[in-house]
Protein backbone atom coordinates (compact mmCIF):
# COMPACT_ATOMS: atom_id res chain seq x y z
CA UNK A 1 0.00 0.00 0.00
CA UNK A 2 2.83 2.40 0.87
CA UNK A 3 4.47 1.67 -2.47
CA UNK A 4 1.26 2.55 -4.32
CA UNK A 5 0.82 5.77 -2.33
CA UNK A 6 4.47 6.67 -2.91
CA UNK A 7 4.09 6.06 -6.62
CA UNK A 8 0.92 8.19 -6.78
CA UNK A 9 2.71 10.98 -4.91
CA UNK A 10 5.67 10.79 -7.30
CA UNK A 11 3.37 10.90 -10.34
CA UNK A 12 1.58 13.92 -8.87
CA UNK A 13 4.87 15.74 -8.23
CA UNK A 14 6.08 14.97 -11.77
CA UNK A 15 2.81 16.21 -13.26
CA UNK A 16 2.97 19.38 -11.17
CA UNK A 17 6.57 20.00 -12.26
CA UNK A 18 5.68 19.42 -15.91
CA UNK A 19 2.68 21.73 -15.61
CA UNK A 20 4.82 24.43 -14.00
CA UNK A 21 7.05 24.41 -17.09
CA UNK A 22 4.17 25.12 -19.49
CA UNK A 23 2.90 28.63 -20.14
CA UNK A 24 -0.58 29.38 -18.78
CA UNK A 25 -1.57 30.76 -22.16
CA UNK A 26 0.47 28.92 -24.82
CA UNK A 27 -0.78 31.25 -27.55
CA UNK A 28 -2.40 34.64 -27.84
CA UNK A 29 -4.47 36.10 -30.66
CA UNK A 30 -4.13 39.66 -31.84
CA UNK A 31 -6.23 40.77 -34.82
CA UNK A 32 -6.73 37.12 -35.80
CA UNK A 33 -2.96 36.55 -35.74
CA UNK A 34 -1.68 33.69 -33.59
CA UNK A 35 1.25 34.69 -31.40
CA UNK A 36 3.34 31.93 -29.81
CA UNK A 37 4.42 32.01 -26.20
CA UNK A 38 8.15 32.61 -25.73
CA UNK A 39 8.36 29.75 -23.24
CA UNK A 40 7.10 26.99 -25.51
CA UNK A 41 9.76 24.43 -26.42
CA UNK A 42 9.86 25.50 -30.08
CA UNK A 43 10.13 29.21 -29.26
CA UNK A 44 12.81 28.58 -26.63
CA UNK A 45 14.89 26.76 -29.26
CA UNK A 46 14.47 29.57 -31.79
CA UNK A 47 15.21 32.32 -29.28
CA UNK A 48 18.27 30.51 -27.96
CA UNK A 49 19.78 30.36 -31.46
CA UNK A 50 19.03 34.05 -32.07
CA UNK A 51 20.42 35.24 -28.73
CA UNK A 52 23.55 33.08 -28.98
CA UNK A 53 24.17 34.42 -32.51
CA UNK A 54 23.49 38.02 -31.45
CA UNK A 55 25.56 37.98 -28.26
CA UNK A 56 28.56 36.08 -29.66
CA UNK A 57 31.69 35.38 -27.71
CA UNK A 58 32.41 33.15 -24.75
CA UNK A 59 29.64 34.60 -22.55
CA UNK A 60 26.79 34.04 -24.97
CA UNK A 61 25.42 31.12 -22.92
CA UNK A 62 25.20 33.51 -19.96
CA UNK A 63 23.20 35.95 -22.11
CA UNK A 64 20.83 33.15 -23.13
CA UNK A 65 20.37 31.93 -19.54
CA UNK A 66 19.56 35.46 -18.39
CA UNK A 67 17.08 36.05 -21.22
CA UNK A 68 15.38 32.72 -20.61
CA UNK A 69 15.10 33.37 -16.86
CA UNK A 70 13.68 36.85 -17.53
CA UNK A 71 11.07 35.55 -19.97
CA UNK A 72 10.13 32.24 -18.38
CA UNK A 73 11.26 32.31 -14.77
CA UNK A 74 8.55 31.81 -12.17
CA UNK A 75 10.37 30.94 -8.98
CA UNK A 76 11.89 33.25 -6.37
CA UNK A 77 15.30 31.76 -7.21
CA UNK A 78 14.94 32.70 -10.88
CA UNK A 79 13.83 36.23 -9.98
CA UNK A 80 16.83 36.53 -7.65
CA UNK A 81 19.12 35.32 -10.46
CA UNK A 82 17.70 37.98 -12.81
CA UNK A 83 17.96 40.78 -10.23
CA UNK A 84 21.58 39.85 -9.43
CA UNK A 85 22.32 40.21 -13.14
CA UNK A 86 20.54 43.51 -13.66
CA UNK A 87 22.45 46.80 -13.78
CA UNK A 88 21.78 48.92 -10.71
CA UNK A 89 20.29 51.28 -11.61
CA UNK A 90 18.85 50.18 -14.94
CA UNK A 91 17.02 52.30 -17.50
CA UNK A 92 13.22 52.07 -17.87
CA UNK A 93 11.62 53.33 -21.08
CA UNK A 94 7.87 53.94 -20.86
CA UNK A 95 5.83 54.81 -23.91
CA UNK A 96 2.31 55.28 -25.13
CA UNK A 97 2.71 53.58 -28.50
CA UNK A 98 3.30 56.88 -30.31
CA UNK A 99 6.62 57.52 -32.05
CA UNK A 100 8.81 59.56 -29.71
CA UNK A 101 6.07 59.58 -27.05
CA UNK A 102 8.07 57.90 -24.32
CA UNK A 103 10.12 58.91 -21.35
CA UNK A 104 13.09 57.28 -19.65
CA UNK A 105 13.88 56.97 -15.97
CA UNK A 106 16.25 55.00 -13.74
CA UNK A 107 15.11 52.19 -11.45
CA UNK A 108 16.72 50.00 -8.80
CA UNK A 109 17.49 46.43 -9.86
CA UNK A 110 15.39 45.13 -6.97
CA UNK A 111 12.28 46.63 -8.59
CA UNK A 112 12.60 44.51 -11.72
CA UNK A 113 9.89 41.89 -12.24
CA UNK A 114 10.43 38.79 -14.37
CA UNK A 115 7.97 38.28 -17.22
CA UNK A 116 6.68 34.96 -15.78
CA UNK A 117 5.83 33.38 -19.15
CA UNK A 118 3.64 36.32 -20.19
CA UNK A 119 5.55 36.93 -23.45
CA UNK A 120 4.33 36.28 -26.99
CA UNK A 121 5.62 36.93 -30.51
CA UNK A 122 9.17 37.39 -29.22
CA UNK A 123 12.00 38.67 -31.39
CA UNK A 124 15.65 39.60 -30.96
CA UNK A 125 17.32 42.73 -32.35
CA UNK A 126 20.80 44.17 -32.08
CA UNK A 127 21.07 47.84 -31.09
CA UNK A 128 24.23 49.95 -30.99
CA UNK A 129 25.21 48.65 -27.57
CA UNK A 130 22.85 45.81 -26.60
CA UNK A 131 20.86 42.75 -27.59
CA UNK A 132 17.19 43.73 -27.34
CA UNK A 133 14.51 41.11 -26.67
CA UNK A 134 11.07 42.36 -27.76
CA UNK A 135 7.75 40.68 -26.97
CA UNK A 136 4.05 41.29 -26.63
CA UNK A 137 3.15 41.31 -22.93
CA UNK A 138 -0.54 41.17 -23.84
CA UNK A 139 -2.80 42.03 -26.78
CA UNK A 140 -2.15 45.80 -26.51
CA UNK A 141 1.42 46.17 -25.21
CA UNK A 142 4.90 45.60 -26.59
CA UNK A 143 7.70 45.27 -24.06
CA UNK A 144 11.45 44.74 -24.21
CA UNK A 145 14.60 44.28 -22.22
CA UNK A 146 18.18 44.98 -23.27
CA UNK A 147 21.11 42.68 -22.53
CA UNK A 148 24.62 44.09 -22.57
CA UNK A 149 28.03 42.97 -21.45
CA UNK A 150 29.09 45.05 -18.44
CA UNK A 151 32.62 44.41 -17.14
CA UNK A 152 32.64 40.96 -18.73
CA UNK A 153 29.20 39.87 -17.45
CA UNK A 154 25.86 39.92 -19.26
CA UNK A 155 23.31 42.13 -17.52
CA UNK A 156 19.87 43.54 -18.15
CA UNK A 157 20.57 47.23 -18.65
CA UNK A 158 17.16 48.51 -19.78
CA UNK A 159 13.50 47.62 -20.03
CA UNK A 160 10.67 49.21 -21.91
CA UNK A 161 6.97 48.99 -22.60
CA UNK A 162 4.56 50.81 -24.89
CA UNK A 163 0.82 50.24 -25.09
CA UNK A 164 -1.84 51.32 -27.53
Amino acid sequence: MRAVLGLLFLVGVCQHTAMAQLPDRPSLYQSDMLMKNACSKAEQGRLKKEILASSGGAGSQEAWRLASAMLCGRSDEERKYVIERTANPYKVRDGDGEEGGGKARKAKASSLQVVRMEAWDTSVAITDDAVRVLYNSDEACVASFDLAEVKGKWKIVATGEACD
